[in-house]
């Protein structure tokens, strides 16, 4: 298939993404935050639920203790 020419509106839209896109390095530390982010809210996550299953089971102690 032959390929049409570029248009100006696309050689302008080219230039405004290179302009605008990060290089690699900005990249890899963006996902190197993203990365660090998640692995502390999956931390955070599972800590409260955790720390909820404990006062489930405490709470389950002191009702069959209770009676």
């Amino acid at each position: 298939p032959v390929r049409r020419p570029d248009s100006p509106d696309d050689r302008h839209i080219m230039a405004k993404h290179s302009a605008i896109y990060p290089v690699e390095e900005e990249l890899q530390a963006v996902q190197r935050i993203v990365s660090h982010s998640e692995r502390a809210l999956k931390l955070v996550s599972d800590s409260l639920l955790e720390k909820e299953a404990c006062a489930v089971d405490n709470d389950n102690d002191n009702d069959v203790t209770d009676k």
